[in-house]
């Protein structure tokens, strides 16, 4: 996909479990929309669902750095207008992707903490459903690579 501006990113669900201070697991839902530069009336929705290890540092003890190497899964797209209305016409399927996420975690005892979130994406569309059509995006030329890059912060609960 071209011509995509930056957008709002939302993680819907982040849950991660310690199996020892350093060693976790992760699971993220994840959904961001995107204005396209090439008009003024269109957006598209991007989500995927990502699991994998968690590996954490502590930096001192105030801050631990987590490091998050995740697959991503069941990566769609959608077109939507201004007000947020979906386009029912055209869907996008995306190939399993690659996620490298880094997160600074101020705080390392029980309750409320702030994150620091830097996360990088890699993948592929692979078709787009037209109606009742189906065809990959080499059959329609488009370009099928799919690279994003996130930075926000989060308020997470530490048990």
């Amino acid at each position: 996909m071209v011509n995509i501006k930056d957008g709002l990113n939302l993680g819907v669900m982040h849950a991660g479990y310690r199996f020892t201070n350093e060693i976790g697991v992760s699971v993220n839902l994840v959904s961001s929309v995107h204005e396209i530069e090439t008009t003024d009336d269109l957006n598209v929705a991007i989500g995927y669902l990502g699991i994998g290890p968690e590996f954490y540092a502590t930096i001192n003890d105030f801050l631990v750095y987590e490091l998050k190497p995740q697959v991503a899964l069941g990566l769609l797209g959608q077109y939507s207008d201004k007000d947020g209305e979906l386009y029912d016409e055209a869907k996008f399927k995306g190939s399993p992707g690659f996620i490298i996420a880094n997160s600074l975690v101020f705080g390392v005892s029980k309750g409320f903490k702030l994150s620091l979130n830097f996360d990088y994406l890699r993948s592929k569309w692979k078709e787009v459903t037209l109606g009742e059509e189906t065809l990959t995006f080499d059959e329609l030329g488009l370009d099928d690579e799919l690279s994003k890059i996130s930075v926000g912060l989060g308020l997470r609960y530490n048990f």
